[in-house]
């Protein structure tokens, strides 16, 4: 649930709002195995869930709210198309004139990642697993089709 926590944190950071005005939590979520191998690690399964971001006492500009979720999502979940995610649902609350409490209805899918660990608390496959993002190796050299080394990002 590590893009849900990222959303509330860029909005309370983006709002200047207390953590006290903010709740979310994970409504409903569905569990698929994949198994994946990762090279440094594996991904065991996906988890598909739909969440809630509640804003409470919000007298901030509507719109400026609205731009934030969309910001975030743009910049930070790129692959919602891939896994026909819905886009986020917003609910108001007029309380007074100056305030509402506002809910964002988001689904997110992420991956969860193992590496190997003997201090883990995970069994699987035979050894110990820690949950955590696997690192991704990035290469600093390709070499082209005739065998020349060529720096990464160079044209050629």
């Amino acid at each position: 649930m590590r893009k849900l926590r990222a959303l509330t944190t860029f909005l309370m950071q983006a709002t200047g709002l207390p953590r006290e005005s903010f709740d979310a939590f994970v409504d409903s979520g569905e569990l698929n195995p994949t198994g994946k191998d990762l090279g440094h690690g594996i991904e065991v399964a996906r988890f598909r869930y739909d969440a809630s971001v509640y804003l409470y006492g919000y007298a901030g500009d509507g719109h400026q709210i609205l731009a934030l979720v969309m910001a975030w999502v743009v910049g930070h979940d790129a692959e919602r198309e891939l896994h026909d995610l819905s886009d986020p649902k917003v609910e108001v609350t007029i309380l007074d004139d100056d305030s509402a409490d506002v809910e964002i209805r988001i689904s997110f899918d992420e991956g969860v990642e193992l590496v190997m660990d003997p201090q883990g608390r995970i069994p699987y496959g035979g050894a110990m697993w820690s949950v955590t993002d696997v690192p991704v190796d990035v290469a600093e050299a390709v070499e082209r089709m005739d065998g020349e080394a060529q720096e990464a990002g160079a044209d050629g």
